[in-house]
């Protein structure tokens, strides 16, 4: 369960910045490779990197960072949402 939940956190990381770039009204692309493939396995290879030094650091330490992280993003997405909201209603009244 662990690596899925390292996983999800970096799938979503991987999409902020398409959201974030709606928000502040930006074109272009990002890449998702890096979020999506090589960072949770990192993270995953070093939570079981410290549970060999002891039994669950690793999956205190990365699971408490990727729940610090979920929550960050979710903060920063709320507000990014909010922003992309407040820009169609500027649209929309035509004063944009």
């Amino acid at each position: 369960m662990f690596p899925l939940f390292i996983f999800f956190v970096w799938i979503l990381i991987s999409f902020a910045p398409l959201l974030e770039k709606k928000a502040k009204k930006q074109s272009g692309g990002v890449s998702l490779f890096n979020g999506i493939v090589i960072m949770p396995l990192l993270a995953w290879f070093l939570a079981w990197g410290l549970n060999q030094i002891r039994d669950n650091l690793g999956f205190y330490l990365v699971g408490g960072l990727h729940v610090g992280i979920l929550v960050a993003l979710l903060i920063s997405g709320l507000k990014w949402l909010l922003q992309i909201k407040r820009n169609a209603r500027i649209d929309r009244s035509g004063n944009g």
